[in-house]
């Protein structure tokens, strides 16, 4: 079995450099500490659902409930994004995803992720496979990339031999030989690097995005419903096509001449 990563060819280690460029951002929002972020599409039938995928301690309900919006940089550019409607707060996991409005992402960089994460048994593909961390270090201010081997993946869990000393949870885990996203980077034991693997990602956010539509949509034929009255009405055959009338639908007087 493979202990150390593999080589890579100069095509690949280009794509990397693009990427500490370019695909990772820093959010600054308490005490001038950065959080890392990313974008991505997540995949469900014919959507692609975009979203930044970030610490759980950077955005939480506390956050969502007085703001709409957070800024990101990049290249000390300052970039906002809106939410959208969709969110996954996970504390325990310090997993934040957050959908975000189309208007508010032009000319940003989204990672892609690795098609092998909606497979069934996919985590069996990346056994032993080399991958990469993108992360940035907040004392020096500089990004970095580590390079590492997948050990396993139990569950929600990735586990990888991989040289990370700094506190960079919420970074991007790579597969190496298509540069695609497979999990993100939570936080370094004394033996092995761990993060979370995208799939489990994939499926909870899925289930949040179903949960959303179908509590909107039975919130909108409620709305309906409280606006109709149905009747049934049994007409004879011989009250076919003449006038119906209804209770209150005209006024009449009764034998004291008063108006009803």
């Amino acid at each position: 079995m493979d202990k150390y990563p593999k080589p890579m060819t100069k095509n690949i280690t280009q794509k990397i450099l693009n990427q500490i460029g370019n695909s990772v951002y820093k959010i600054n929002e308490k005490n001038r500490k950065f959080f890392t972020g990313f974008l991505c599409y997540i995949k469900y039938q014919n959507e692609n659902i975009p979203v930044l995928i970030t610490t759980y301690k950077g955005i939480n309900e506390k956050y969502l409930a007085n703001k709409n919006s957070v800024d990101i940089s990049i290249n000390n550019e300052n970039i906002r994004l809106e939410f959208g409607n969709i969110n996954y707060l996970n504390q325990s996991l310090d997993l934040s995803i957050i959908e975000i409005k189309e208007n508010s992402y032009d000319n940003l960089k989204f990672l892609e992720l690795d098609d092998c994460l909606y497979e069934k048994d996919s985590e069996l593909l990346y056994y032993k496979e080399t991958i990469y961390i993108i992360h940035y270090n907040d004392i020096d201010k500089n990004n970095y990339v580590s390079y590492g081997v997948l050990n396993d993946i139990n569950g929600s869990e990735l586990i990888c031999s991989c040289n990370i000393n700094s506190d960079s949870n919420g970074s991007p885990i790579f597969n190496i030989y298509n540069n695609k996203l497979i999990g993100i980077y939570k936080n370094t034991s004394n033996y092995y690097a761990k993060g979370i693997f995208f799939k489990f990602v994939i499926d909870e956010f899925i289930k949040e995005f179903k949960n959303t539509k179908n509590n909107f949509k039975y919130n909108k034929n409620m709305e309906t419903k409280e606006n109709e009255i149905k009747i049934l009405i049994n007409i004879e055959q011989k009250d076919i096509g003449k006038n119906i009338y209804f209770l209150d639908n005209f006024e009449y007087e009764d034998n004291m001449g008063i108006r009803h």
